[in-house]
């Protein structure tokens, strides 16, 4: 009896999971058609008025072509998500103190907000796969920023410390 029920969850798990590249594949696909307008767009208005756009208007533009090329790296992650198999991102040296200082330069809602953030001592570089570390600390601070209280300018402050497994 344990044996049936074991293989009718396997079946219901690996029936979820067909459905979850289907959806991630469709959710990619159906994404990508606006984001290459958009990167098209951004490299017209860059070739046809950069020379008239301000200093701002530029950086507008680049911030806009930055966050489309994240947008497709994110869109591409989520298909290669969607597949059993993830030997095409494999773990690297990650250096945290970089992927903090691209994301903190790229968010527009630390500027908005005029959040202070502070990044105290220096971060390791661990294994990982940057793209997720950069979406998970992004992640972090947009959640940061979105639940700060109104009447006080945020402010957010990053720390590292090492723990002994047996400490967590």
């Amino acid at each position: 009896k344990k044996q049936r029920e074991l293989e009718l969850r396997m079946q219901q798990l690996d029936r979820s999971n067909r459905e979850l590249q289907q959806f991630a594949y469709v959710a990619s696909h159906d994404l990508q058609e606006p984001l290459r307008k958009i990167m098209s767009f951004g490299e017209r208005l860059t070739r046809k008025y950069g020379a008239v756009l301000t200093f701002e208007g530029l950086e507008y533009i680049t911030r806009m072509n930055n966050a489309a090329q994240r947008m497709e790296t994110l869109i591409n992650d989520l298909l290669s998500f969607s597949r059993a198999t993830r030997s095409d991102h494999p773990f690297l040296p990650t250096d945290l103190n970089l992927i903090f200082a691209d994301v903190i330069s790229d968010m527009d809602a630390i500027e908005r907000s005029e959040a202070k953030v502070d990044l105290n001592g220096e971060f390791p570089i661990i294994e990982a796969i940057p793209s997720q570390m950069r979406q998970l600390f992004q992640n972090l601070l947009n959640n940061a920023l979105k639940f700060s209280h109104a009447d006080r300018l945020p402010h957010v402050e990053l720390r590292c410390s090492l723990a002994a497994g047996t400490d967590l």
